[in-house]
């Protein structure tokens, strides 16, 4: 025992711990140190990944909270940051673009601005500016809305499903995009209650023709979207999304699985033609029309005139 090492209650313990073989006691140490590290790696991690990854809302909030304190120049780099980043939705994209144009125009960067904003009118066609803004703002702005006013086609995205039961449907999405903004198109689909969306990717083309095979059990309602996307996968333009698709039903389908003929041939197993009514009622027609023929092509005879007496006869004589 140590010199000046008095057990009682706690020093049982100590006692007891130092009883623990010395071979043993290395191992042990490094053990607790372990322990230790674990219990203090989570926080300081989810503080790492809390300041490495600000969301996109939260990096947006900041931009505007620097725009309201009429920091204009601190706000450009923080939205110029955003607007690189992936995967940005429909809303963020607008709201980048919105506030990075107002912020150029406002330090006097009016061809940027105005560029901006033929963005921000691409994608936000209904945008109008503030009428309280300053000349500054309204300039770069109103050149912009007029470059799209010479414009005869209007940008944006329209998908449409040709949706049947017993065979493939059809996606057929159709792209506007006069400025080439967008570099790919993406579709999703899926049977209402089935699979997750199926996703196909296709290039920026003015038309997009996507084939969904029929579904696997009896569902009748098609979901779709369709949405177009920049170089940094933001949406640009979108028909429909994965939380709001379009939704489109199956027409029902005739009975056996045969489809519905449009010339009557199948109704009721016979042709009209097969009914010999029909062919009576054709031949007394043909028939009137050929008399009426011949009496108005024969020609007119002179006009005569005669006298005629009654005669009566009686026992082989004339009566008198």
């Amino acid at each position: 025992m140590r010199r000046g090492f008095h057990p009682g209650a706690e020093g049982a313990d100590d006692m007891k711990c130092l009883s623990i073989p010395r071979k043993h006691r290395a191992k042990i140490f490094v053990a607790l140190l372990t322990c230790a590290s674990q219990l203090s790696a989570p926080a300081s991690f989810a503080q790492t990944v809390a300041a490495a990854n600000i969301g996109v809302d939260d990096e947006l909030a900041e931009a505007e909270k620097l725009i309201a304190n009429v920091d204009f120049e601190g706000a450009i780099p923080v939205l110029e940051r955003i607007s690189k980043r992936s995967g940005l939705s429909h809303e963020q994209l607008i709201r980048v673009y919105r506030n990075l144009a107002t912020a150029h125009a406002v330090v006097g960067h009016a061809n940027v601005a105005r560029d901006i904003f033929v963005k921000l009118i691409a994608i936000d066609p209904d945008f109008k500016i503030d009428q309280n803004m300053s000349p500054r703002v309204k300039a770069p702005y109103f050149e912009a809305r007029g470059s799209w006013s010479a414009q005869s086609i209007k940008p944006g995205i329209e998908a449409g499903a040709q949706v049947h039961r017993g065979s493939d449907s059809r996606v057929v999405v159709t792209l506007r995009d006069p400025t080439r903004m967008a570099s790919k198109v993406v579709v999703g689909y899926h049977w209402e209650g089935g699979d997750p969306f199926t996703v196909k990717t296709s290039g920026a083309v003015p038309s997009t023709t996507i084939v969904v095979p029929p579904p696997k059990d009896k569902a009748t309602y098609l979901e779709v979207y369709a949405q177009a996307l920049d170089g940094n996968d933001g949406v640009l333009f979108e028909s429909g999304s994965p939380t709001k698709p379009i939704v489109t039903e199956a027409p029902p389908a005739a009975p056996d699985g045969a489809l519905s003929t449009v010339d009557g041939s199948d109704r009721g197993g016979k042709s009209v033609f097969a009914s010999p009514v029909f062919w009576v009622v054709a031949g007394a027609v043909i028939a009137g029309g050929a008399v009426a023929a011949y009496f108005l092509a024969r020609p007119n005879d002179p006009a005569t005139t005669q006298q005629i007496n009654p005669l009566i006869r009686c026992n082989g004589g004339t009566c008198q």
